[in-house]
């Protein structure tokens, strides 16, 4: 566990010198590297850790300043708008994965909007509902650029928990053509071929460019999300 956890604080830091941040605070907090640790990693249900990428996201919003990250984290846990934070910490501590009810919006607002990535997926027998499970429980570390995962959390935090459904919807909407395209060659193969997710497809979605899109999934399915997505975090 000592080797996986200083794996993934290496990983930070190079994250954060990529994107020329550093973390700051290791001289007044003593030692910093420990209080980094305490921030991002939080107790599992099989008695393990796992990696709060949430915090992580918070600390590089916060340019690095563990203090700020500590202070922010705790104000976005017992404060009013409280439904992002708890849908981590919940999933973390093993309570209650709050992530399940925002994969099943999801599946929702997607028959809506883009059935036909439903079917395509179904089809090909890809399990859909794991991989957002990865998404959402990642805050998209890993899954979108850095600076991506990094200006997504920053709107849910500004917005609301729920923009986590429109742009998950939004990356799958980005996705459409592709998985179309490897359902058609899964079908002419007569399911010989393995299918492939289109990972670099995910990685060259830029949530900038589909924030009109957001804000029109919000217009229209706000209302019936965030009663979901609350009735299961209270």
């Amino acid at each position: 566990e000592k080797d996986f956890a200083s794996g993934v604080i290496q990983f930070i830091e190079s994250c954060f010198r990529w994107n020329k941040l550093e973390i700051k605070d290791f001289a007044s907090l003593g030692d910093g590297r420990n209080v980094m640790t305490e921030l991002i990693f939080r107790p599992a249900f099989d008695s393990h850790f796992s990696v709060d990428w949430f915090a992580v996201c918070i600390m590089a919003l916060c340019k690095g300043d563990i203090a700020k990250t500590k202070m922010v984290l705790d104000t976005l846990l017992f404060g009013k708008k409280n439904c992002v934070a708890l849908l981590h910490y919940r999933h973390a501590g093993g309570i209650d994965s709050g992530c399940t009810i925002i994969v099943r919006m999801v599946y929702e607002v997607l028959e809506c909007e883009c059935p036909e990535v439903i079917v395509a997926l179904e089809e090909m027998g890809f399990p859909l509902s794991s991989t957002l499970l990865l998404w959402i429980r990642q805050s998209f570390v890993g899954i979108l650029s850095f600076g991506d995962a990094l200006l997504l959390n920053g709107i849910l935090i500004a917005l609301g928990v729920d923009y986590y459904v429109y742009f998950t919807v939004a990356i799958l909407r980005h996705l459409q053509p592709a998985i179309i395209k490897q359902s058609s060659l899964y079908r002419g193969l007569n399911g010989a071929a393995k299918a492939h997710f289109p990972i670099r497809d995910v990685r060259a979605f830029r949530v900038v460019d589909a924030l009109d899109y957001a804000d029109c999934l919000c217009r229209r399915h706000r209302g019936h999300c965030l009663k979901g997505i609350v009735e299961k975090l209270r």
